[in-house]
């Protein structure tokens, strides 16, 4: 599977760029404070959603938290169309490429042949929740939408996307390198056996975190009657 396309919608300061076409190297070039990064952010965004919508097969997505990181719509909308009226959505579209191997897979999955391409929109609004749809024309595209975990869960399977910005200290590598720990682990959060692990851990360290609150407390009170 490859990634042939990227659009962007009324991101930060992207209003509009549309069919960004990426092959097996692609270079983003242009003059500073142009959208490059943005561009990558946006990218990043898109992809987290739809790892995030595959995790959701048996349950509705969800709205965003207002601390997510993942989409803040006061942050991430761009602020001089905020105050306008109408639909005010931030829209994300990718165009995967399938393999014949890949399309008769997707087939046995969702019933469908999209035919050697996977065009898939994602929008978000005002109330930070996210939709997700196969961009096809004709019959059958309700029943697509109400697949949109199964296919989303197809495509994180097969494509996994690191954003790594522009690293200019310690801290930024060491905040780096725990993001994509964090996105990569948390595909365990769901097995038992790991859940097992947490509360086993969890179950050693209570005694010595509570002999250190003991001792934190008794300094405390000495100095903070």
């Amino acid at each position: 599977m490859q990634l042939l396309s990227f659009s962007v919608t009324n991101y930060r300061s992207i209003t509009s760029a549309q069919g960004v076409a990426l092959s097996q190297k692609t270079v983003l070039i242009g003059r500073n404070n142009e959208g490059k990064s943005n561009v990558l952010r946006a990218l990043q965004t898109s992809m987290q959603l739809l790892q995030r919508h595959s995790l959701s097969e048996s349950r509705p997505t969800r709205l965003l938290g207002p601390t997510d990181e993942t989409y803040l719509w006061p942050r991430d909308f761009p602020l001089k169309l905020q105050k306008r009226a109408g639909a005010l959505q931030t829209i994300f579209r990718l165009e995967f490429g399938l393999s014949e191997d890949e399309t008769a897979e997707l087939k046995t999955v969702i019933g469908s042949n999209l035919k050697g391409s996977l065009p898939l929109e994602i929008t978000i609004d005002k109330e930070q929740k996210p939709s997700f749809r196969v961009v096809k024309s004709g019959s059958g595209t309700k029943s697509l939408a109400q697949k949109s975990a199964k296919i989303a869960k197809f495509v994180a399977e097969r494509i996994h996307f690191n954003y790594i910005p522009a690293v200019r200290t310690d801290r930024d590598t060491l905040d780096l390198i725990q993001r994509l720990l964090s996105a990569e682990l948390r595909i365990l959060e769901k097995e038992p056996k790991y859940q097992e692990a947490l509360a086993t851990i969890s179950e050693l360290q209570r005694p010595i975190l509570d002999k250190l609150g003991d001792q934190v407390q008794g300094a405390l009170q000495i100095f903070l009657p």
